[in-house]
């Protein structure tokens, strides 16, 4: 068998080798994931960025959102959710229109702030998820009517409809295809029972929160396919209100998240397992400006934590 890399080269290389499974996850989600400096400049962008944008990451590090040519409503909304991550360490989550090659596709983007050891806010994280089917769906189904339920049976997402107290009068064909639930059964019920016993209370209790509100509900929660193994998934709902301001309808919808959350869980674990290796792991830039060294590496040239 070949031998570890040994020597000055070691850190180095596990720093690229670490680099490169994360990149390649990255690329293989949904979700675009970035971090700003507090001039609102782009500091790191993830693989699906640069797809979306159709730019490579070395043409938008160091831009803001005017330099790359932004739609003036993207630019103030960001620089409005930015300014508000950065001076009160507030996690901001918002909606935004985007011109795309296929038109006009909706972005769910939620920011928040990278703090320093000493508690100073020195950077902001972002990522932002592609809604425009889950919007779509439920805009169809505001609409009402058969025509448009069935529009709601082909999408990928889970999608219902509960009256205005909150009972569940419709579910789209997905729901039935995943949980093999039948239609038959008792809705309210068939739904609580598909959720982990572990996510049940604390999504009951937002959801009844959000109903009493007549705000929108928004939660993460584990679901039970027909085989009863679990996957996690991102459920949506809003109220839909008449000309009076009264609230008619909810509108919900679910979709998979499975693989973001293994990613999520994959990250946190390469992150602990390079903080408390024995062996010193660095990261630098293209000009060899150190950007990172864990607590090994640190200690390796004497410097204090």
């Amino acid at each position: 068998s070949k031998k570890g890399l040994t020597g000055p080269e070691a850190p180095l290389h596990a720093a690229e080798r670490q680099r490169r499974f994360y990149e390649t996850a990255l690329a293989n989600t949904p979700v675009m994931h970035y971090v700003f400096d507090l001039d609102h400049r782009f500091v790191y962008v993830s693989p699906v960025v640069e797809q979306v944008l159709g730019r490579p990451s070395a043409d938008i590090v160091g831009k803001d959102a005017v330099a790359l040519n932004y739609p003036d409503h993207v630019v103030q909304a960001q620089r409005r959710a930015l300014e508000r991550v950065i001076a009160t360490g507030d996690t901001v989550v918002d909606d935004v229109v985007f011109p795309g090659s296929d038109g006009e596709r909706i972005y769910r983007y939620q920011f928040q702030p990278v703090r320093a050891d000493d508690g100073r806010i020195e950077a902001a994280a972002g990522s932002t998820i592609d809604i425009t089917d889950d919007v779509r769906a439920q805009a169809a189904l505001r609409q009402d009517g058969q025509r448009y339920r069935q529009i709601a049976d082909a999408q990928p997402q889970i999608v219902w409809v509960r009256t205005a107290a909150g009972e569940v009068e419709y579910f789209n064909q997905r729901w039935y295809e995943y949980t093999g639930c039948t239609p038959t059964l008792d809705k309210g019920r068939s739904w609580a029972s598909c959720l982990h016993p572990d996510d049940l209370p604390a999504t009951l209790e937002s959801w009844h929160r959000a109903l009493h509100a007549g705000e929108a509900f928004e939660t993460e929660y584990r679901l039970r396919d027909a085989q009863g193994r679990y996957r996690w998934f991102l459920a949506r709902s809003v109220p839909v209100r008449d000309d009076a301001g009264q609230i008619t309808r909810w509108f919900g919808s679910a979709t998979d998240i499975e693989e973001v959350k293994k990613l999520q869980a994959h990250s946190a674990r390469m992150a602990q397992l390079v903080e408390h290796s024995r062996d010193s792991i660095g990261m630098s830039g293209l000009d060899f400006t150190g950007l990172y060294l864990n607590p090994a590496g640190m200690a390796l040239v004497g410097i204090d934590d």
